[in-house]
């Protein structure tokens, strides 16, 4: 974090220090610094491989790039040049790293040599795939998807549907309940799934069956993490019947075999969530709020003992 804070700072200097008469910040300078995100340290601890974006105000474009240095600041190099990247993070043995690119219509995932360069297409998910999570073992792709709840991860039955609602004579968007639309995009009976991907099987697999969502985040980030042993994966999701009266997110946990998910935060009723396994997995430590219906209650640092099935509040 500090990397980024830093590297986004220098940015911002420079471009003052470009013209020192003073005058007052203008949206065209705001389009003209770069954002960095999704920032990522090696695993021996010496590069950093971070995403850069920018903005082009005239012609309303953006685009993201993914760039590598060395962590003392030193030597930085564009990895892509295409605008269309994005999200890299590293491989365990710090050779490669995995990205995602939607250059050919939707996100996917791809896997560039960091010796030779050359990258390789490893998802081909049709309807794309979002907010990706690499297993510490390699084998699975955690990703979301924007689904119907009977239809699951089958991709190409989603996207028939979809194509057939959208080319239909009738345009309208019928809704029985609260949250059908997010910002401009409705929902339509869909729903933000777990989706998991094994590389070995080349199968897809819908983790979060049912009619629930993955919880929203403003401002972003992930709210689903492996275990350090790669057999299970912890996320966050509301199951309330109204969801548009409630904070009540909890924590569940699964397989990656598939299976029942487990609510293994339901004695507390207001916001759980950002879980974080411990490396050797005995413990998942996560936020807690504590006030139902509350969105600005402060937030506590708990942890959850996977052996003895029992949450403590640290802070």
């Amino acid at each position: 974090m500090n990397k980024r804070l830093m590297f986004s700072a220098a940015l911002v200097m420079t471009l003052l220090s470009a013209n020192a008469q003073k005058r007052a910040f203008t949206i065209e300078d705001l389009y003209r610094v770069k954002g960095v995100s999704s920032v990522s340290l090696s695993p021996d601890g010496k590069t950093v491989c971070y995403t850069a974006s920018s903005f082009d105000l005239k012609n309303q474009k953006s685009g993201s790039d993914i760039y590598i240095m060395n962590a003392d600041g030193s030597h930085t190099k564009a990895l892509t040049e295409d605008g269309k990247s994005s999200s890299a993070v590293w491989s365990k043995d710090g050779k490669s790293i995995f990205f995602t690119n939607y250059e050919k219509g939707t996100a996917q995932i791809f896997r560039m040599d960091l010796t030779t360069c050359e990258t390789e297409q490893v998802t081909d998910y049709e309807l794309g795939i979002g907010s990706p999570v690499i297993s510490p073992d390699e084998r699975y792709i955690a990703f979301t998807a924007e689904v119907y709840p009977d239809l699951g991860a089958d991709a190409k039955a989603n996207k028939a549907r979809m194509e057939k609602k959208e080319q239909g004579p009738v345009q309208a968007h019928i809704a029985d309940k609260l949250l059908y639309r997010h910002w401009t995009s409705y929902n339509d009976g869909r729903c933000n799934h777990l989706i998991l991907f094994d590389t070995h099987t080349k199968t897809y697999k819908d983790l979060t069956p049912g009619n629930y969502s993955l919880i929203f985040v403003v401002g972003g980030g992930i709210t689903y993490q492996f275990s350090p042993d790669s057999k299970e994966i912890c996320f966050v999701s509301n199951h309330d019947e109204h969801q548009e009266a409630s904070t009540n997110a909890d924590l569940w946990t699964v397989s990656v075999n598939g299976g029942e998910p487990v609510c293994i935060t339901k004695e507390n009723k207001a916001w759980d969530g950002t879980p974080a396994y411990s490396p050797d997995g005995k413990y998942i430590a996560y936020r807690l709020q504590q006030v139902p219906g509350y969105e600005s209650d402060r937030f506590r640092l708990a942890i959850y003992d996977r052996a003895a099935k029992k949450s403590t509040i640290l802070t």
